[in-house]
């Protein structure tokens, strides 16, 4: 099948970022941007380019309205400009043509996340669920059947599947980067050691050491990332926790109580948040009483 340009990250959360490892977190632009990575979609060309490639596009569709490939192009056109209704609306016609399309199954449950701001809707997870009885084996589906499970609560099995993504994946995977560094920002936020994002190796490995120094190099750069996007745009409590959580992690504890603290400055005037502070602080056990 057509595939447009390259991979690259950018729609809402190709390779759109798993080059250069996704945002701290879990807003809903990064969920997004990772998922359209794992699903292989294009590369995000200048608006200027894309405007253009949709005009020409929806001309030619209105005279070859059954171009199952054009309507894929100009969903990943709609996506790459922010426009998910109407992404959702030309990969539904794409799908009346090709019913058995698992990528298109996939796509149109993205575009139907990203409508509702990051969620996974019912709706969405069936299209996903729809593209794993296709091919099981279909990564973006699988990412987001993994969202859906975090927004639940259901962190642990997010990341087992998550895990068990990267154990399958091939070494050349474009996506591959930032979905390691999602599992490592997921697992620092559950307690875990970050480090073990793939299925465990043998303990006597030639080259362990060296593999797992890069993957230190590697958690130490997200979580520096973290804390200077964070200073940045200091209005967002789940990074501040997160940050809080890696620094104990990592065993710097006076790292994560400058976390904390810094977020309580931010939210001064946020009462519920300042609660939720100091609940993260109690969990870590940073609170000002040990």
């Amino acid at each position: 099948m057509a595939v447009v340009a390259g991979l690259v990250a950018a729609g809402v959360y190709g390779l759109r970022q798993s080059q250069t490892g996704i945002p701290s977190a879990l807003s809903p632009t990064a969920m997004s941007e990772v998922g359209s990575s794992l699903a292989g979609a294009p590369a995000k060309a200048t608006v200027p380019d894309v405007s253009i490639m949709i005009e020409r596009l929806v001309e030619r569709l209105q005279q070859q309205p059954d171009d199952v490939e054009g309507w894929r192009t100009l969903g990943w056109s709609y996506v790459s400009t922010g426009r998910p209704q109407e992404a959702a609306a030309a990969y539904r016609r794409a799908l009346a043509l090709a019913p058995d399309d698992a990528e298109l199954h996939s796509f149109h449950g993205e575009a139907l996340v990203q409508i509702d701001g990051g969620t996974v809707s019912p709706a969405a997870l069936a299209e996903f669920e729809r593209a794993l009885q296709m091919n099981p084996k279909e990564p973006g589906s699988r990412f987001y059947i993994g969202l859906a499970k975090e927004q639940k609560g259901e962190r642990q099995a997010a990341l087992d599947d998550w895990r068990a993504m990267i154990a399958e994946a091939p070494a050349d995977a474009p996506w591959l980067a930032g979905l390691r560094q999602r599992v490592m920002a997921l697992a620092t936020a559950l307690g875990q050691d970050p480090a073990t994002t793939d299925a465990p190796a043998p303990a006597a490995a030639a080259g362990a050491t060296g593999a797992d120094e890069t993957q230190q190099a590697m958690i130490a750069s997200m979580v520096a990332g973290l804390e200077a996007r964070l200073s940045d745009n200091p209005r967002d409590a789940d990074g501040w926790i997160m940050l809080a959580r890696s620094r104990k992690v990592m065993g710097d504890e006076d790292a994560a109580r400058a976390a904390l603290a810094r977020a309580r400055e931010a939210f001064a005037d946020s009462p519920d948040v300042l609660d939720r502070l100091d609940r993260a602080a109690k969990e870590l056990a940073l609170d000002a009483t040990n």
